[in-house]
């Protein structure tokens, strides 16, 4: 047993040191053993509980190591530095903007009426808003409405009374500068430009519909909007978005 054991031994000496001419060389590449484990990220809803976490820094984190990314409107992670011993970096807090049931339907034409609802729950009350509230609260069930569309423009006629003699012709606004709520509630909200269209029913409403018409560019701005808010409310950790 002892023979054995000693074996063992010298197998294990060899494999990791070879004496080469009477200089030592290692066989193995040598890794310092540490502890990578990392508890599951929590979860959160809005910018504020993330500096809550931050401020009352219950799990003893060293806010020097710290890093908060911004990664889209919706969505921003605290992190620490990359660990030099295992070269991994860790992902302490995950926040989701809440948007179930709050996403406007951009690019797809719905009645008119559900429209305007969702103008008033879901919008700021700013840019032209009003104006184009305005121009759908004209359009009555009871009216026959006819829309002529030239591509840019779309004209609204509005026949109205039993023979449809009455007539009232409207234009409807082609661009309109709106703010949707569509990033964390702690910041200030985007305004961009949207093109608004309508389709032609028979003898009833018009569907309505809004297209993004900024090529995205709100999303830097959102994502700027959150650096400075997070830059005022949670202290001194660096902020890249």
């Amino acid at each position: 047993m002892n023979t054995l054991a000693n074996d063992i031994e010298r197998i294990v000496k060899d494999g990791i040191f070879i004496d080469v001419k009477g200089e030592m060389f290692s066989a193995t590449k040598l890794l310092k053993v540490s502890d990578d484990r990392c508890p599951e990220p929590i979860t959160l809803k809005t910018l504020k509980g993330l500096c809550d976490y931050i401020g009352t820094n219950v799990d003893g984190l060293k806010t020097e190591h710290l890093l908060i990314i911004v990664h889209s409107p919706d969505s921003v992670s605290l992190c620490q530095g990359i660990d030099p011993t295992n070269q991994k970096r860790f992902n302490f807090v995950n926040v989701r903007l809440d948007k179930s049931g709050k996403d406007f339907p951009y690019g797809q034409f719905i009645d008119s009426e559900a429209f305007i609802i969702k103008l008033q729950s879901m919008f700021q009350e700013d840019g032209d808003i009003k104006e184009l509230r305005a121009f759908l609260s004209k359009l009555a069930v009871n009216e026959t409405i006819q829309t002529n569309d030239d591509g840019i423009s779309q004209d609204v006629v509005v026949k109205k009374g039993m023979s449809g003699a009455l007539k009232e012709s409207q234009t409807a606004p082609a661009i309109v500068n709106l703010t949707p709520n569509r990033t964390f509630a702690e910041v200030v909200q985007p305004q961009s430009k949207f093109l608004f269209r309508m389709k032609a029913t028979d003898n009833k409403l018009p569907l309505c519909a809004l297209f993004e018409a900024d090529g995205g560019a709100w999303q830097n701005v959102a994502m700027k909007n959150i650096e400075y808010w997070l830059g005022n409310n949670a202290g001194e950790i660096s902020i890249i978005a």
